[in-house]
């Protein structure tokens, strides 16, 4: 009878364990990528308000460095036009992308690359027909390495 009950015990105790770390692990993914999600349209509000004009794209390198002087360095920054066409991409989106550009048509979304992870945010830009996509590198990895930059 005791063994029994010792048995009832901890499988109870046990699946209540895991289903507590589950819905948790599930709970944090959702909230960060929120989170994510919100400073990409922060930022992209920035980027907006520059209000993009044909003759000064070669000029965007400047604007792009001025909005995110405050950002990490894993922005990923692309327009194109809307027959999808490059118009301007910055140094990290280039050499992370190079040919495996992600898809125009979502909003919100994580692309996989090269065994890393980048949440992007598609947006169309009626007055101009251009699309700007931003990218963000969700890395785990990318994640610690910040966070003990930020502790130093």
């Amino acid at each position: 009878m005791k063994w029994r009950f010792f048995w009832l015990s901890f499988t109870f105790l046990f699946v209540t364990a895991v289903i507590v770390v589950i819905l948790s692990a599930f709970f944090f993914r959702q909230e960060r990528l929120q989170l994510i999600d919100e400073q990409l349209t922060a930022v992209a509000s920035g980027l907006l308000a520059l209000d993009f004009r044909d003759s000064e794209l070669d000029k965007t390198e400047e604007f792009v460095a001025d909005v995110l002087e405050d950002h990490p360095r894993q922005f990923y920054v692309s327009i194109f036009a809307k027959n999808g066409e490059v118009l301007y991409q910055n140094n990290p989106s280039i050499s992370f992308f190079e040919d495996h550009l992600p898809p125009l048509n979502l909003t919100h979304f994580t692309y996989e690359s090269g065994g890393h992870q980048v949440r992007v945010l598609n947006i169309p830009v009626s007055k101009k027909d251009l699309i700007l996509q931003l990218g963000l590198l969700i890395d785990p990895e990318e994640g610690r390495w910040r966070a003990l930059n930020y502790r130093i």
